[in-house]
């Protein structure tokens, strides 16, 4: 699980041939099928040749740099509402490559 508990890695998944790291969401438990465009809370980390065989979050909840907390419509600042934040998984293969995801990029 994420360090939020939003997610969930499932590791030594295919997905049409192509070996990935599925991240499932909590909500729901949504996955993705790859025809969807991408299940909300759910995404598949692909890029490793070999099986994903282990997969780990780091503990820290990560604050982008320049970012505190949503702006409500007028500009002010939200009090009530949560700040914006990355979390971060390592994502080992068979042959030992190593990748390391955010939650708040694409690639």
């Amino acid at each position: 699980f994420s360090p939020d508990g939003s997610h969930l890695c499932g590791t030594n998944a295919t997905l049409k041939g192509r070996n990935i790291a599925a991240m499932i969401g909590r909500e729901g438990w949504k996955v993705s099928t790859g025809d969807d465009g991408g299940a909300e809370g759910a995404a598949n980390l692909v890029g490793h040749r070999q099986p994903v065989v282990s997969s780990r979050h780091c503990p820290i909840l990560i604050q982008p740099h320049g970012s505190s907390r949503k702006k409500t419509e007028d500009g002010a600042s939200d009090s009530d509402a949560e700040p914006e934040y990355a979390t971060l998984v390592a994502l080992g293969d068979r042959r030992g490559f190593v990748t390391v995801w955010s939650t708040r990029k694409s690639r």
